[in-house]
């Protein structure tokens, strides 16, 4: 859905410059939100098992001082 709001520009007020506005559905906001959150829950699961495998010491706290 597209909205069109009048603003004007100059000094003219015969000038108008019409904006368009996408306005996103809450159907569709909540699909945007659940692909962000399985991107970012695959980038943690597959991202953090291999910098345990890597880098195991950076991973310890306190120990090997």
């Amino acid at each position: 859905m597209i909205k069109r709001t009048q603003t004007s520009i100059g000094p003219c007020d015969d000038t108008v410059l019409f904006e368009a506005r996408t306005v996103m559905s809450e159907a569709a906001r909540m699909q945007m939100l659940r692909i962000a959150l399985i991107a970012v829950g695959l980038i943690a699961t597959v991202g953090f098992y291999p910098l345990t495998v890597l880098w195991p010491s950076g991973w310890a706290w306190g120990h090997g001082h």
